[in-house]
């Protein structure tokens, strides 16, 4: 018999990729018989000026309204499916990858994707999925986006995925 408390959780920002692993986590959801939460996390940018303080406010109600916007979308796509299962969208203040590992703490699994940005970006800008996969509390599955040059193997990304999860 299935968890009453099976829950799969699923990070979205509006990209393709996002859409990707909803989908994916949807299906997942369904063969466990569990809850499908989908987040979107936003954070106001520092405000550094005299004018970014007082537009602050502004831009921190249109990130958030984005952030709504794309938890509501991946909600969507994960009704459309067709599976019985319960789905929760959810907006979290903070950064993508903080958010996503609080929200793992109970979770059975965090799907998340990968946009497939270079090296280099991704060691400047940092990546969501590497820190999921460091700091999750569940097992995390990434799900990549067909197409991207950045992208790596499945053998290399399955071996990731086993080191962190033994850690």
């Amino acid at each position: 018999m299935p968890s009453v408390h099976a829950r799969v959780v699923v990070g979205v920002d509006g990209s393709p990729g996002a859409e990707k692993a909803v989908r994916w986590a949807a299906d997942e959801a369904s063969l466990r018989h569990a809850e499908l939460d989908v987040v979107a996390c936003w954070s106001a940018p520092p405000a550094i000026t005299p004018a970014a303080v007082v537009m602050s406010g502004e831009v921190s109600g249109l990130l958030e309204k984005s952030a709504r916007l794309a938890a509501e979308h991946g909600a969507r796509i994960a009704r459309i499916r067709g599976h019985q299962i319960t789905v929760h969208p959810l907006v979290m203040r903070g950064s993508p990858g903080a958010g996503l590992v609080e929200c793992s703490e109970g979770a059975d699994l965090l799907v998340v994707g990968r946009r497939g940005r270079s090296i280099a970006a991704e060691v400047i800008l940092g990546s969501t999925s590497a820190f999921c996969l460091h700091h999750a509390h569940c097992p995390v599955v990434v799900i990549s986006e067909p197409g991207h040059h950045g992208q790596r193997g499945a053998a290399e990304q399955a071996s990731q995925l086993a080191e962190a999860n033994q850690a």
